[in-house]
């Protein structure tokens, strides 16, 4: 998934939460053989901790799966993209606003 630049991310079955991943940090300390399938850590939001699982698409622009047993699919992505889950761009500042709070 390294080598081919997976898009992959992490999302909670309980409190829904998705959150990157970084590769190179789970071969840097997993391995290259590390795999993500049926892997089920604990979310890390602090007053959560449900069990997570990993998504992956090969780019922004292709579906997302779930990379369990397809049977037991805690998300049920129906077609959806990362870039479908990306949060919006912040808004730019105001810049009068600024010089009024300065």
């Amino acid at each position: 998934m390294l080598d081919r630049s997976a898009i992959v991310r992490v999302g909670c079955a309980k409190c829904k939460n998705i959150f990157d991943v970084d590769l190179r940090a789970i071969v840097e300390k997993r391995g290259r053989h590390y795999s993500l399938i049926d892997a089920a850590p604990v979310c890390k939001v602090t007053n959560c901790r449900g069990r997570a699982y990993f998504i992956a698409a090969r780019s922004m622009l292709d579906p997302l799966f779930t990379l369990v047993n397809a049977s037991m699919d805690p998300f049920r992505l129906n077609g959806l993209r990362p870039i479908d889950i990306e949060p919006d761009e912040p808004e730019p500042p105001d810049p009068v606003a600024q010089r009024v709070a300065a």
